[in-house]
This record gives structure tokens, C-alpha cells and sequence, in this order.
């Protein structure tokens, strides 16, 4: 199922972000995401509207969908 983003969902959901993000930029220095997670958590997730997957109960960090524009 996917629903949005809940507040205990933080910490799973900054993970994945970060994983993912040295993943997808390898070339970048993994400094430059590490800073950048504050940025995520105070400037960008309080308003986005923010979709998670969750499955069998679990969220599965597999996936997640934040959108910034009105």
C-alpha cells in the first residue's frame, strides 16, 4: 500500500535517501549528502507532500515519492 509519510517514518525514510543518493552520485563526496540531510529533514520533508510503501504492515524502504511544488 502506498500512504503518506507519517513523522515516525523520519529516520527509515532519511536512510534511504542517503543510500540511495551515494548510489545515484558516486562521483560526489559522501560529506556533501551527510550535510545535506539536515537540509532534507528541516527545510525540504516539512513541506513536501511525501508518499511511502508499505507492505504486510512494514514499510518498505524501497520506495518513496516527495513533491515540493504547489
Amino acid at each position: 500500500m502506498i500512504r503518506k509519510y507519517w513523522d515516525y517514518d523520519l529516520d527509515d525514510l532519511l536512510e534511504v535517501w542517503y543510500q540511495a543518493s551515494l548510489i545515484a552520485h558516486h562521483f560526489m563526496d559522501a560529506k556533501f549528502f551527510a550535510a545535506e540531510r539536515e537540509a532534507i529533514k528541516y527545510d525540504h520533508l516539512p513541506i513536501a507532500e511525501t508518499w511511502v510503501y508499505e507492505l504486510e504492515g512494514k514499510v518498505r524502504w524501497t520506495r518513496f515519492f516527495g513533491q515540493l511544488a504547489k
